[in-house]
């Protein structure tokens, strides 16, 4: 399978297309292929984020016959409505795999409920933290257990797309460090690229 992290104001080619407010069209997607699967995800500032595309895009490649395009709405898609079936699948696969039944008895859910969405983040941070996963995976594995009522959900949803809700500190510059690149492309891809550098093979 190949992964491709695109955007984050990086240049080039694997840049994705921006709406009128600069923001990025799409989230991820998966095009299925026999011998060699694709998935892309654009690249956030916040990881968390972008770990939850990555699975989001594995369960449609592992549930789902065809490809799939996903923007901010498909990724906050938990329901189960006809429109949004896959969606909602995708979604539960990837917030299943990320955040364990174990995780949601840590929480006080009836808190949660009566609280506004900046109280939300800072109640759920240290279990985001823990998991790697966003308030919104939190909520949303919340709902389905029906722990919290929807209502909170799609206020928080809301709240964190509006002008970019809460979002993690990053890079600004739009640099990438070696461990990212490593992560990205893997060691044998960085320590070939090195040693033909050493070499003098390429530039």
């Amino acid at each position: 399978m190949l992964v491709f992290v695109g955007g984050g104001g990086r240049f080039g080619r694997w840049q994705t297309p921006k709406d009128r407010r600069g923001r990025d069209q799409f989230k991820g997607f998966a095009l299925r292929h026999e011998v060699l699967p694709i998935i892309f995800v654009a690249k956030e500032k916040d990881e968390r984020n972008q770990s939850f595309t990555l699975l989001h895009e594995l369960a449609h490649l592992i549930m789902h016959e065809q490809g799939a395009v996903d923007g901010e709405k498909t990724l906050a898609s938990f329901h189960g409505g006809s429109r949004s079936r896959r969606e909602a699948e995708a979604n539960a696969l990837a917030s299943h795999v990320l955040l364990p039944e174990s995780a949601l008895r840590e929480i006080d859910a009836k808190a949660l409920a009566g609280m506004a969405p900046a109280a939300i983040d800072a109640a759920l941070r240290e279990t985001c933290d823990k998991y790697g996963v966003s308030p919104m995976v939190v909520l949303a594995r919340l709902r389905a257990a029906r722990l919290v009522p929807a209502a909170v959900v799609d206020r928080y949803f809301k709240f964190s797309v509006k002008d970019g809700g809460v979002q993690a500190k990053g890079k600004e510059d739009g640099r990438m460090s070696v461990a990212e690149i490593r992560e990205i492309y893997g060691d044998r891809y960085v320590d070939m690229v090195l040693k033909m550098e050493a070499e003098q093979e390429i530039t």
